[in-house]
């Protein structure tokens, strides 16, 4: 994915020491779940990215020229009970997910405009506990919406799947037997 990051956010890469900061944004239909992995809170865009200890990890994205899908993974805190409630009982799957990675100043505030890091759509979930250190998580799986690219959609024309949606109808019983050549618009 191009980025164009500008002339701040490039100067700031060329020096030795850098401090990056995350922000994710979670869109459900209940609202949007937005978290940093800085030190304090942040706001971009007119929103404010909490800085609790929520947000665990984000996974490394590979990049190349080939035909791949670069999936994502976003640990957050199960401590923290809404994160649980919120993936047991919400509609997660196709929801929007947005990730921007900024440079921070000395005193914790955007160098420039946070870019762009990955966009994406949830794809499953999975929570999990530690029952010897009381530890729970919840890691949310998303993927590019280019996920489905090589999936073939639509139904399939035979008698089972035709019972499922019209139970009793026989106009597919013997497709599978037709000929194959039909001669459509040719004696």
């Amino acid at each position: 994915m191009p980025r164009n990051l500008g002339t701040l956010n490039l100067a700031e890469i060329a020096k030795g020491e850098v401090r990056l900061a995350h922000l994710v944004a979670l869109h459900f239909d209940s609202g949007v779940l937005r978290y940093t992995d800085a030190a304090s809170d942040l706001s971009f865009g007119g929103y404010t990215y909490s800085a609790d200890v929520n947000l665990l990890d984000i996974s490394s994205v590979t990049e190349d020229r080939g035909v791949q899908v670069g999936k994502l993974r976003i640990t957050l805190s199960g401590v923290a009970q809404a994160n649980i409630a919120t993936a047991l009982s919400t509609a997660y799957t196709d929801r929007k997910v947005e990730v921007f990675r900024g440079f921070l100043d000395a005193n914790g505030n955007f160098i420039a405009d946070p870019y762009v890091h990955y966009r994406g759509r949830i794809d499953s979930y999975k929570v999990a506990e530690d029952y010897d250190t009381g530890d729970a998580t919840v890691v949310w799986n998303v993927a590019p919406h280019w996920v489905d690219f090589e999936r073939v959609a639509g139904r399939r024309t035979n008698h089972q799947l035709q019972q499922i949606y019209y139970p009793g109808d026989r106009g597919f019983e013997f497709a599978s037997v037709v000929a194959r050549d039909v001669p459509w618009g040719r004696p």
